[in-house]
């Protein structure tokens, strides 16, 4: 059976003094790499992000969290949609109505909207 492979995950300190290594103090991508015990690659991607939050082009912490709230949010006001979508009309293709405490007045659901009756006329 195949498991499921694990990453190490470092914390932003660590990635920023390993930055600072490079950036500040001049160290080299590898060497600094190499004397923190970690690929030279990921510390190259570290600097990357550095920079581009730097420049403003990459998305900070707080940002992210609110884009990934927002587009679960929008996910499930699609779905909310959809499902009040299909309820507007049957299988049968007629009409739902929706009954509010007004006995004769109603909200029809149909092909051309929403329309409001009391008793037999349209309002």
């Amino acid at each position: 059976m195949t498991q499921k492979r694990s990453y190490k995950q470092y914390p932003k300190e660590f990635k920023d003094e390993a930055v600072a290594l490079v950036l500040e103090q001049g160290y080299s991508v590898p060497e600094a790499a190499k004397s923190l015990g970690i690929a030279p690659s990921m510390l190259y991607k570290w600097k990357e992000f550095h920079e581009q939050q730097a420049e403003g082009q990459a998305l900070a912490e707080d940002e992210r969290e609110e884009l990934k709230r927002l587009r679960k949010e929008v996910k499930e006001l699609r779905m909310e949609k959809d499902i009040l979508k299909k309820a507007s009309v049957d299988s049968t293709g007629r009409c739902n109505t929706l009954y509010l405490s007004n006995p004769n007045r109603r909200l029809h659901h149909g092909s051309k909207g929403a329309s409001w009756t009391v008793g037999r006329s349209e309002i």
